[in-house]
């Protein structure tokens, strides 16, 4: 897709045209179908499905990508339906099936796994495979478990002496993810057993059948805001705004304002949102869960609405909880062709309608906050008061913010003992050279400052961090903001807040 209303054929044809002959593969091709504020998109489609007529002898198109958006995508144009005759659905692979892609690249990489570490990867895979929602990546997620395992191998092999090749290639139980509880992972039985009324809770089933899907719900997450770096502006908002209604109602009473609805997070990716969701639920000891839109988006007449009600329904199960939605543009969009994406939109809003009038006439908190980028794809009937009317805008950390994850990190290094933190190393160019950083930005820094490290010390056998590193890193890793994003969020921010 293009930038401008009529690029877009333009580029879609050229494609086309290469493809001739051929195959066109279009990975992702439910993305077409979300319509935006230019419908790019669309424009895309109409020109695939002049071109797939005229080339019924020499062009094949296959489209792929997740299978409950991707029947939004076939449904979002009656023509593409007639294209698109043949559907093939890929089942996820099993536990043994993933067990093999891993033993795979191992070998590739020729990595020797000991039986101890086998069997434990067997049962990590076994919990992964139980635990999948739609939106499970199967051999990505075992590429991913690899490469996390091969790391925290590095970093024990690193603190061998003259290390073998055997010591260098060989995976133990302590380079995997729960070697430091040094116990086996426990099985989650998928028999049939009896549950108790707080399994019913968590496991998404209740006596009358509605509640049929699954959420996760945190006992209380372990986040404070003491571990939100900076942000004091956005703390203090919430103080003002949120905790303070929720822990103290008896202030408002006598006066006009409202008290009730929603909290709106938004502002640039990796600033933190999520943080302080975990962070108010903390401070209200309330059961927290995390919902994305792959949690609420299911294929098949009524699915998606019985996932909204199962969500709240579970929800109002406990004295206190919140709920945070995060891509909350993608789940109450403004304008959409999807079946499904509408169906949870119109769900969405029937049960915000009671939420007030329920924490009042049950003394429970049901608090519910929502996340975005793209504050302006909302539904704008989703942002009134009563629902996400209370808005926070959650910008890059500041000076102080970025020097604060930087010494954070150095002081967790110095406290070890292990590793020598030269003294040339000079905090404030870095922090001057990580203006416009977000916060997922600077850990992608910080890591990739020890990654550097890890692989001098693993051959000279001398552990210590330079300016060096640091100056090679700030090379390598770079804002992943764009200008254009921050200033589109500042103009909806002055006009809607």
């Amino acid at each position: 897709m293009a930038g401008y209303v009529g690029q877009t054929a333009i580029k879609t044809k050229e494609v086309l045209n290469k493809a001739k002959d051929g195959v066109l593969f279009i990975d992702e091709a439910y993305t077409l179908a979300n319509k935006g504020e230019n419908d790019f998109g669309q424009e895309s489609i109409d020109t695939l499905l002049k071109v797939m007529e005229d080339s019924r002898e020499n062009l094949v198109v296959i489209a792929a990508g997740y299978d409950n958006l991707m029947e939004g995508f076939i449904n979002s144009n009656p023509g593409l339906k007639s294209r698109f005759k043949t559907i093939i659905k890929f089942d996820d692979y099993s536990p043994e099936e993933l067990f093999e892609i891993f033993k795979n690249f191992c070998s590739q990489e020729e990595y020797i796994l000991d039986d101890e570490a086998s069997k434990l990867i067997k049962k990590i895979i076994f919990n992964m495979y139980n635990n999948r929602n739609e939106k499970f990546g199967n051999g990505r997620e075992i590429r991913n478990l690899f490469e996390n395992i091969v790391t925290l191998q590095s970093r024990r092999v690193s603190s061998i002496a003259n290390p073998t090749r055997k010591d260098l290639m060989t995976i133990t139980y302590k380079d995997l993810p729960i070697a430091k509880e040094n116990k086996l992972p426990e099985i989650k039985s998928i028999k049939t057993k009896e549950k108790t009324p707080e399994d019913e809770i968590l496991d998404g089933t209740t006596s009358n059948g509605e509640s049929e899907y699954k959420f996760e719900w945190d006992s209380l997450p372990d986040i404070t805001f003491n571990d939100v770096a900076g942000l004091e502006e956005v703390k203090e908002e919430v103080q003002i705004k949120v905790l303070l209604p929720l822990e103290n109602p008896q202030a408002f009473e006598g006066y006009q304002k409202k008290n009730g609805g929603g909290l709106l997070l938004f502002g640039p990716p990796g600033t933190g949102k999520t943080m302080i969701a975990a962070a108010i639920a903390n401070e209200i000891g309330a059961k927290f869960c995390s919902v994305k839109p792959s949690d609420l988006l299911h294929q098949g007449a009524g699915n998606t609405e019985k996932a909204v009600r199962s969500l709240f329904a579970q929800a109002r199960k406990f004295p206190c909880a919140v709920v945070y939605f995060d891509e909350m543009d993608s789940i109450a969009q403004k304008d959409t062709r999807s079946t499904y994406a509408k169906q949870l939109r119109s769900e969405l809003l029937a049960q915000l309608q009671g939420i007030e009038a329920y924490s009042k006439d049950s003394g429970n908190i049901l608090y519910l906050i929502a996340a975005t980028n793209k504050p302006w794809d909302i539904d704008s009937a989703f942002i009134r008061p009563g629902r996400f009317g209370t808005r926070i805008y959650v910008g890059l950390p500041d000076d102080n913010a970025r020097r604060y994850m930087i010494e954070k990190r150095f002081n967790k290094i110095k406290e070890k003992g292990i590793v020598t933190l030269n003294d040339d190393i000079d905090i404030d160019l870095i922090v001057e050279e990580t203006k416009g950083f977000n916060g997922s930005d600077m850990t992608n820094l910080l890591d990739k400052i020890e990654e550097i490290s890890i692989i001098r010390n693993s051959i000279t056998q001398l552990k210590y961090i330079c300016m060096d590193d640091i100056n090679k890193s700030l090379s390598e890793i770079h804002s992943s903001v764009q200008i254009e994003d921050i200033e589109k969020l500042t103009k909806w921010k002055e006009k809607n807040n």
